[in-house]
């Protein structure tokens, strides 16, 4: 594995996450501040490959490791053919104190 930051590569898939903080639909007052992340999986391998599960571990400011593992990837197995990519779009709800879930 070959893990830097945020881009980790596995056998020749590159994932980058880029995460935005978005101030306009987050309320501090209350402790609820929303993330929107932007995944990209390269296959910068020789042949094509199908997604079929995921794994992402998010560190908060707090240093906590949370978790989020499922199949796929919004619900869909994409194939990716040599040198190819796919991006996908998260958004994320923090709460202090509470666990990671999915914003509405």
């Amino acid at each position: 594995h070959g893990c830097k930051g945020s881009e980790c590569e596995t056998d020749g898939i590159l994932v980058t996450v880029e995460p935005r903080y978005l101030p306009s639909h987050s309320d501090p007052a209350t402790d609820r501040y929303l993330f929107n992340y932007r995944i990209v999986i390269q296959n910068n391998g020789t042949g094509s490959v199908r997604l079929r599960s995921r794994r992402w571990v998010i560190v908060d400011a707090d240093g906590e490791r949370h978790e989020v593992q499922g199949m796929g990837v919004v619900g869909h197995n994409p194939v990716l053919p040599a040198r190819s990519s796919s991006t996908a779009a998260l958004h994320r709800c923090r709460r202090s104190g509470a666990p990671w879930k999915a914003a509405t």
